[in-house]
């Protein structure tokens, strides 16, 4: 991960959901979260992302699509189970600026479709010791374009010597499952399938907390 992962906020700016017994704010410079809990007992269970990094790549005849954002934020209660993340979906950032603005208003129209989210559940080990990596299955939702469809992921979560942990998955998307017509120019051929890349940390929620980070 190292350089590209970025602290993200999480103090609220402007408008929120709440999922399954925590806060989800929509930021102005991206995604953060509200210092606003159902209960105080129910933010014990909750974790949220300091650092995330997403990559999307496919190989191409006449040139690779790639692409990554540190821009986003994810939670997960522990106590539920539920696995949260959303991504301003102009926020991917590609080698080929050209081909990135095509992507932000042709295909993905990021002013109609603002976000990417996924919603799933999952379960940590019961007992799980520091540095070794296991794997967990996430069951849930992804909407991407206004599309929503069911997905079961496969990934690995691993701790810290300072109690925080970390995730990671590496799975592919077909892009017109989520209704994004084919890229056809501008050296971006017929990708039948996108690969994704995740990695991110989590660390306690704390009540009250108003941390300011980078969001660039």
């Amino acid at each position: 991960m190292g350089k590209v992962l970025l602290l993200y906020g999480r103090r609220l700016v402007w408008g929120c959901v709440v999922v399954s017994g925590f806060v989800f704010s929509v930021g102005v410079r991206g995604v953060g979260f509200g210092s606003y809990f159902q209960s105080q007992s129910a933010s014990r269970c909750i974790w949220v992302t300091d650092s995330l990094y997403i990559r999307i790549y496919s190989e191409e005849l006449i040139e690779d699509i790639d692409a990554y954002t540190t821009r986003g934020a994810g939670a997960y209660n522990q106590c539920t189970g539920v696995l949260y993340f959303k991504v301003p979906s102009a926020s991917l950032e590609f080698k080929n600026r050209l081909m990135g603005e095509h992507y932000r208003e042709q295909y993905m129209e990021t002013d109609k479709y603002p976000y990417i989210t996924f919603k799933g559940t999952m379960r940590l080990p019961v007992d799980w010791g520091v540095g070794g990596r296991v794997r967990v299955v996430v069951r849930g939702t992804f909407t991407i374009h206004g599309v929503a469809r069911e997905r079961v992921l496969e990934g690995w979560v691993w701790r810290h010597g300072d109690g925080t942990w970390s995730g990671s998955a590496v799975f592919w998307i077909k892009p017109t499952d989520y209704g994004i017509r084919q890229p056809s120019r501008l050296g971006i051929t017929a990708a039948d399938s996108v690969q994704v890349t995740v990695y991110f940390r989590m660390v306690p929620y704390e009540v009250g907390e108003g941390v300011e980070g980078s969001g660039q």
